[in-house]
């Protein structure tokens, strides 16, 4: 799972081939937050759930 609790923010070049750039609790940062998925390993990766929470 990758989260930014607990610093799970995941590896692009190896398992799970994801990986979370960053983490803005604040909305500060204009460039908001981005996941990179390794296209090169689709064949990896199972599934990918995007979820997020927006107040």
């Amino acid at each position: 799972m990758i989260q930014a609790l607990g610093n799970g923010f995941g590896d692009f070049n190896r398992m799970p081939y994801v990986e979370l750039q960053g983490d803005d609790r604040t909305g500060d940062v204009a460039g908001g937050e981005w996941i990179f998925i390794n296209g090169r390993e689709w064949k990896n990766i199972k599934q990918v759930l995007i979820f997020y929470f927006y107040l």
